[in-house]
């Protein structure tokens, strides 16, 4: 008797449709009840975080130097929503002129489609980016507020590495940019973003791990 009370009671907690018999189970009957919901709870928390980002550098001989460094951080809402938050370290120099830039950027990404390990997604940012220029001992400085709307694909190349692609040049960009570096001026486009020091390009390649 105090058998068949005590395998009602694991039956119970582990929320089986299962009425307990005076026979006694066998070890496969008891172990996959309980097992499964534990290996579908894991999987669903699988890779919610991830972080990564891009780093960047252009030199010509009639082109100014530039290079940037853009850590990114993110968390996975739902299997459509993402959120995240983009940093920015950038520079350009040429003729002797230095401009440094500083940004931060939270986003949210929605998945359109999906190919296989390809992924097409909607990225929405509102940007902050604060510059200072220096020639000859003199220096001045600027802010750039900025709202962008880009598609990206991200390729998973296997379950917690993924390359990422922001496609500037099928972007809408809006900036309002302010101090004496910009002046006071507001601007539309369609296509690469010229005021994100950041993200200047047609396309911006990354990696990031997920966890």
């Amino acid at each position: 008797m105090k058998k068949i009370l005590l395998t009602s009671l694991v039956a119970v907690f582990a929320v089986t449709a299962a009425v307990a018999a005076p026979a006694k189970p066998t070890k496969s009957a008891k172990t996959a009840p309980v097992a499964a919901p534990a290996t579908a709870a894991s999987a669903e928390q699988e890779n919610k975080y991830w972080i990564g980002g891009s780093v960047g550098l252009s030199t010509g001989k009639n082109a100014p130097t530039a290079w940037v460094i853009a850590p990114e951080f993110g968390y996975k809402l739902t299997n459509k929503w993402d959120l995240g938050l983009d940093l920015g370290l950038s520079g350009i120099s040429q003729s002797g002129v230095d401009v440094f830039g500083v940004s931060i950027s939270p986003f949210a990404r929605y998945n359109l489609a999906r190919f296989g390990a390809f992924n097409l997604l909607l990225k929405g940012s509102v940007g902050f980016e604060f510059d200072s220029a220096s020639a000859g001992g003199n220096s001045v400085s600027g802010q750039i507020l900025s709202l962008d709307v880009v598609l990206m694909v991200t390729y998973d190349l296997t379950r917690s590495f993924t390359l990422f692609a922001n496609l500037n040049f099928l972007g809408l960009h809006a900036a309002q940019t302010m101090g004496d570096l910009y002046g006071t001026s507001s601007s539309f486009t369609v296509g690469v973003n010229a005021n994100n020091v950041a993200n200047t390009g047609d396309i911006q390649v990354g990696f990031y791990y997920k966890f």
